[in-house]
């Protein structure tokens, strides 16, 4: 007796792979310290800190700042993909489908927001750990530098 051949799904458990995560490290790691680099000039060049008198001040400004940026923004990551901001984008595009109805014809949108927060919920979660880890690390190293230069 001959099966069908069934197509491979990837499942939503699926573990995701090392090349993944040590490509969104890198990434995550370039916005941190393009960040850092960013405040520690703003330091230097706006607020006119000589960082030759006061590296500590101007490192731990620097770390901080950058890591409570995009630790703040990891949050914000966090909140939407738990569904904060559901009700906002559901009736953003239903308003957009009602009045671009002629150029929406075969609109992918449910009909009722709780079938849209179900296909939502169908969808796997990616809390973007690794953006989180290097945030922390560069926060937590800008707390210690400025506690130093105290």
């Amino acid at each position: 007796m001959v099966t069908p051949v069934q197509e491979k799904k990837p499942s939503l458990e699926e573990p995701r792979s090392v090349k993944s995560y040590i490509i969104e490290s890198v990434i995550s790691l370039l916005i941190v310290v393009a960040l850092c680099v960013t405040t520690g000039l703003v330091d230097v060049y706006g607020r006119q800190i000589d960082f030759a008198l006061d590296p500590l001040r101007v490192l731990g400004d620097s770390f901080g700042a950058g890591g409570l940026l995009c630790f703040s923004f990891w949050g914000l990551l966090w909140v939407s993909s738990e569904g904060a901001f559901d009700i906002i984008v559901y009736g953003v595009r239903k308003v957009f489908n009602v009045t671009f109805q002629n150029l929406m014809k075969n609109s992918a949108l449910p009909d009722s927001y709780t079938d849209y927060v179900a296909m939502k919920r169908a969808k796997k979660h990616d809390h973007h750990i690794p953006f989180f880890v290097i945030s922390l690390v560069f926060f937590l190293v800008g707390l210690i530098l400025s506690l130093c230069a105290i």
